[in-house]
């Protein structure tokens, strides 16, 4: 009675078409390595309390070589600002990208005190309404998705300010995207 039972179903599925065959493509989920920037604020001037910083970042540096040509998705699931080094006052500033044939786009502004930005600040939370510290830009992560489709090197820029002058060196503003690539092996 099972057998049957299961060879009847086994037939039902042959005639209706169970929507997958051998022949569907088959994909890996890749991790997006390495794609940020870490900027400099020089305090060696007191009087400059901005700072203008990129980083342009290889395809090859950030995409698995294994599958270049093969990607079929991108996936952005965050985007972090963060600081280093120690600091009293806030930070202020805009999160850039760019890649070839395309133009500088808007990612996010950020602004705090640069405590708070020692623990990773993140998109994806202001997204959901519980980051006040980062304002995402609509339409900014196709414009980086569709860079990291095309396998193009990115180009991360933050420019920005901090709130007073400090004897205080090796300050730095972070930005870290986060993802992952589908991709044929």
């Amino acid at each position: 009675m099972k057998r049957n039972l299961l060879l009847l179903l086994l037939v039902g599925f042959v005639i209706a078409g169970s929507g997958c065959s051998i022949f569907d493509p088959f994909f890996i989920a890749v991790n997006i390595e390495g794609l940020s920037g870490r900027y400099n604020i020089d305090m060696s001037d007191p009087a400059a309390l901005t700072y203008d910083e990129s980083v342009t970042v290889l395809a090859s540096d950030y995409l698995n070589p294994d599958f270049s040509g093969d990607i079929e998705d991108v996936s952005i699931y965050d985007i972090t600002v963060q600081t280093e080094g120690d600091y009293t006052g806030s930070v202020n500033g805009e999160v850039w990208a760019s890649y070839p044939g395309a133009p500088l786009t808007l990612i996010a502004t950020y602004s705090g005190n640069w405590d708070v930005f020692k623990t990773p600040q993140s998109l994806l939370q202001a997204l959901l309404g519980n980051n006040p510290n980062i304002i995402p830009q609509l339409g900014a992560l196709g414009f980086l998705v569709g860079g990291i489709n095309a396998e193009q090197d990115i180009t991360l820029s933050s420019t920005g300010f901090v709130s007073q002058s400090s004897a205080a060196t090796n300050l730095f503003v972070i930005v870290a995207v986060f993802g992952q690539v589908l991709a044929a092996p």
